[in-house]
């Protein structure tokens, strides 16, 4: 809903943030999804308005809600998705898990920084993570199409 990656990472640090400040708030037994949607939401909105404040082009709000719409619609497909993402992260052998939790549980942001935490090649550590990546995949794809046949 921004128009880059680093946009983006801007407003999922601020929605990070965000969530963390204000968890406390957060009723168990309710849609955690939901309730952090709405504050992406808001943070999209400022990330908007600041923007109109400075004379760069824009979305109207009517239309950034229209969207936004339009990404709730999708959210029963996405935790079918994510569900069959944990499943399929869980099958994979642990040093696949490690390299994983290296590039996308830490700090770290890019595969020259994993390698050096790992200790291995950049090279090697993209083409590990890119195997990773295909292989989780092909695996959410079967998980989901057997589920369709049940």
């Amino acid at each position: 809903m921004v128009p880059n990656s680093a946009d983006a990472d801007d407003v999922f640090q601020e929605v990070s943030t965000e969530l963390w400040k204000k968890y406390d708030q957060f009723q168990p037994g309710t849609d955690f999804v939901a309730w952090s949607i709405q504050f992406a939401k808001y943070a999209i909105l400022r990330f908007y308005e600041k923007r109109r404040r400075i004379g760069q082009l824009t979305f109207a709000n009517d239309v950034l809600e229209l969207i936004a719409e339009d990404t709730r619609d999708d959210l029963p497909e996405l935790d079918r998705r994510q569900q069959a993402l944990r499943t399929c992260l869980q099958k994979l052998p642990s040093h696949s898990q490690q390299l994983l939790a290296a590039r996308y549980g830490t700090g770290l942001k890019t595969c020259g920084e994993v390698a050096g935490y790992l200790g291995r090649s950049i090279d090697s550590v993209y083409k590990s993570l890119n195997r990773l990546h295909t292989s989780l995949l092909r695996c959410i794809e079967r998980t989901l199409a057997m589920e369709d046949r049940s």
